[in-house]
């Protein structure tokens, strides 16, 4: 029975959109019935949720990712996987790529859920590499570890400070060089490339050892991520000055 897919298929908490319900095979007809018969409760733009639920932020990224390719990304997505250098207070911070052309939904810019959601184009020009990732019992679409840090060096210093993406590079000590030298050569600016490996060779990790650094173009021109910084020569860009 189609209510039995609706309450014993789906994981707990999760925002449930038309387009979903009808995919699986709810029409609008059985939504209105549901909702009478008090087992939906509407959300507002088109989204539902099972009532007696509370809904969470994983459950509406959740939902957005049944139809859109989006994925948690970048600072977010290292520390959903457990890399968390500070305890968040007040909202949590959501970092989100797409790949194709895209617009937060209705229901959720009414219903943020208690987190602040920030949606950019995805900065890796490389077919996402993404993880699977158990949040609350959901299962949300992640940046793999070597993707999510050079995202975090390419949203550098619009969304991050160097010493924010610094911390994480220290802790992420079992990164995977030949995902990451595929991703240096093939997905990365000029910029993200220069801010992973200046911050990579300082943390001496043997994976960094690994990499093929002469394969990697830093282009020729200067870049400025920090204002009244030091220049650093080998890598054409000013840093902080607590990174000379």
């Amino acid at each position: 029975m189609k209510i039995q897919k609706l309450f014993f298929n789906l994981p707990a908490g999760v925002v449930l959109t038309s387009a979903y319900l009808e995919k699986m095979g709810i029409t609008p007809q059985l939504v209105q019935k549901y909702k009478k018969s008090g087992w939906l409760e509407r959300l507002g733009g088109g989204a539902y949720f099972r009532k007696q639920e509370s809904i969470s932020w994983e459950g509406a990224l959740w939902a957005i990712q049944q139809n859109k390719k989006v994925f948690l990304a970048g600072k977010s997505a290292l520390e959903i996987q457990g890399y968390e250098h500070f305890l968040s207070f007040g909202n949590r911070n959501l970092d989100i790529a797409y790949e194709e052309k895209f617009a937060s939904p209705l229901w959720l810019r009414s219903n943020p859920l208690g987190a602040a959601w920030h949606f950019s184009k995805a900065p890796l020009k490389t077919v996402p590499l993404l993880n699977e990732v158990m949040v609350n019992q959901i299962s949300l679409s992640v940046s793999c570890l070597e993707q999510a840090i050079l995202e975090c060096c390419a949203w550098l210093p619009k969304y991050y400070t160097f010493e924010e993406v610094g911390y994480f590079m220290e802790s992420l000590t079992s990164l995977r060089p030949e995902i990451l030298q595929n991703l240096l050569e093939k997905g990365c600016s000029f910029k993200a490339r220069r801010v992973f490996l200046f911050l990579a060779e300082r943390t001496k990790h043997s994976w960094f050892r690994e990499l093929n650094t002469s394969k990697l173009s830093l282009g020729d021109h200067k870049i400025q991520i920090q204002k009244r910084g030091i220049f650093n020569a080998k890598y054409l860009m000013t840093v902080p000055k607590g990174f000379s």
